[in-house]
């Protein structure tokens, strides 16, 4: 069903993710625990995980790349779990600005829906 530009009526349940410093200390106890776990599993090296975070220390990642090129560290590192550590703390950055004690993100799981006319 094509919806786009058509007006809907929909009917769900409102669900609110609460992120506070508790939360944010549990995501990135998990972010950092996973990244040992693929280390001693071997799936990366651990110069590779070292590399990806400190791309995301350093921040310029091409500076980070060029640098460790000529250390004859791996060019193509996955560096999910440091763009994970890096949304932990624009949002502990976010947090502290707010002023309150937790942020709230709100969404819409959808029950049903009807296409008005």
């Amino acid at each position: 069903i094509e919806l786009e530009g058509s007006d809907v009526r929909v009917e769900g349940i409102v669900q609110v993710l609460k992120v506070d410093e508790a939360y944010l200390d549990n995501w990135e106890k998990e972010t950092t625990s996973e990244e040992e776990t693929i280390v001693e599993e071997g799936a990366v090296t651990e110069k590779e995980v070292l590399c990806a975070a400190d791309k995301s220390a350093k921040g310029s990642e091409k500076d980070v790349e060029e640098e460790h090129a000529e250390e004859g560290h791996a060019e193509d590192v996955d560096d999910h779990h440091s763009g994970a550590l890096d949304q932990i703390q624009s949002l502990r950055q976010t947090l502290a600005e707010s002023g309150d004690d937790h942020l709230a993100f709100y969404s819409l799981e959808c029950q049903s829906f009807e296409v008005l006319e």
